[in-house]
């Protein structure tokens, strides 16, 4: 057998560097950008609004309804807040924690309608101008939304005490965060009284 050698005075292919075109930059770009929104949605998780079983067409009713008002329906007859957003044979728990009125929480397929009802004497009320009472507070009040925006919440839930168990738990949690806190501030004023 024959060894072939190659010849060299045979032109020999030059190496090119590697160069970024337009078209590698534009493919590297949208890599990174995928990357940063895997990571992402790995970290925190598809949104409930795509991955949930809801009740769609009323939360889009309810959310569009705040949505619309300047106010976010603060400051509105709950009455009038209830028949425009079909509330009435809605069930509800009162979640109120250290709130004045009720802290309501109205139940869906899906998800919660979270809202702050007090009761405030209207504008035309004959007790409006001067203190007035409990009693006549109760006498002449009317349910308003305050305190803060109504809000709706997608949580794939479609059970009443599941979600109210939850809710008691992210309350009590809070509450123990606060009072860690508290406790540390209160010993460390302590430290620099005991300094001095």
């Amino acid at each position: 057998m024959v060894a072939i050698h190659p010849q060299s005075d045979a032109p020999q292919p030059k190496s090119r560097p590697f160069r970024f075109t337009r078209s590698k930059l534009l493919v590297l770009t949208l890599l990174f950008a995928a990357s940063g929104i895997g990571l992402a949605v790995w970290n925190r998780g598809l949104p409930p609004s795509w991955t949930a079983d809801y009740d769609k067409e009323r939360y889009t009713q309810i959310r569009s309804a705040i949505a619309a008002d300047k106010e976010h329906l603060l400051g509105k007859s709950f009455e009038e807040v209830s028949k425009q957003l079909d509330l009435e044979d809605v069930p509800w728990d009162d979640g109120s924690v250290q709130n004045a009125g009720q802290y309501r929480i109205y139940h869906f397929r899906g998800f919660a309608f979270y809202v702050n009802v007090d009761l405030q004497l209207p504008t035309d009320s004959p007790v409006r101008n001067r203190q007035y009472t409990g009693e006549e507070l109760q006498r002449y009040g009317v349910l308003q939304l305050s305190h803060q925006h109504p809000v709706v919440r997608i949580d794939g839930l479609n059970d009443r005490q599941e979600r109210m168990k939850r809710f008691w738990k992210a309350v009590d949690e809070s509450c123990e965060r606060i009072n860690a806190k508290a406790e540390k501030a209160e010993m460390e004023l302590r430290r620099e009284q005991s300094r001095k």
